[in-house]
C-alpha cells in the first residue's frame, strides 16, 4: 500500500472539552450528490472516540507546506490537544478548523460502519473552502512528498 500516494488530512473536533486533531490518509471523497466524505479510524485511536461522540468534524487537507502539522498531530503526545500555536479558525457550525491549508471542510457525520478493526465514518460535507493559490501536501512510500507537474509528454493522439 504504500505504493498508494494519498493527500494528507488532519481531522478535527473536540473531546471532552477540548481540541482534538489527527493526521489521516484514509479519507475518501464519496459522493457529489449529495456531497460526502468518508474517514477510517483504527478502533483504538482517541479520534475513534471522539468522532463517535460528534455530530460534525473539520477535515482539513494540508497544504505542502503543513509537514510540521501532519507530524506532531500523527503523534501520540499530547502536543496534538495543544492548539495554543495553532493558526485556525472556527467554521459556520463551530468546528475549529486549520489556516493555510489547501482546503477546508465541515462535516456532519452520518451512520459509522463497522469494517474488521476500524470504522468508517461517512459523513455530509456541510461547508468547504478552498485555498486554490496553494499545493497539497502528499504522503507515498513512508514520506511527505510534494506535488510536481510531468513535463509534456511526446505522445501522439494516436498513441504511435
Amino acid at each position: 500500500m504504500r505504493q498508494l500516494a494519498a493527500g494528507v488530512i488532519v481531522i478535527t473536533t473536540e473531546l471532552e472539552g477540548r481540541p482534538h486533531a489527527m493526521t489521516a490518509t484514509a479519507f475518501t471523497p464519496l459522493s457529489l450528490d449529495p456531497p460526502m466524505v468518508l474517514v477510517c479510524i483504527h478502533r483504538s485511536n482517541d479520534t475513534h472516540r471522539a468522532l463517535s461522540a460528534a455530530h460534525s468534524f473539520g477535515i482539513n487537507i494540508l497544504s505542502e507546506s503543513q509537514a510540521a502539522l501532519a507530524t506532531r498531530f500523527a503523534g501520540k503526545s499530547v502536543a496534538r490537544y495543544n492548539f495554543d500555536d495553532v493558526a485556525r479558525f472556527r467554521g459556520p457550525r463551530g468546528t475549529t478548523l486549520l489556516s493555510d491549508c489547501a482546503a477546508v471542510l465541515e462535516a456532519q457525520r452520518a451512520e459509522p460502519v463497522d469494517a474488521g478493526d476500524h470504522t468508517i465514518f461517512l459523513a455530509h460535507v456541510t461547508w468547504a473552502q478552498v485555498n486554490s493559490g496553494v499545493a497539497p501536501l502528499v504522503y507515498h512510500k513512508g514520506a511527505y512528498q510534494v506535488l510536481q507537474p510531468l513535463p509534456p509528454l511526446a505522445i501522439s493522439a494516436t498513441g504511435t
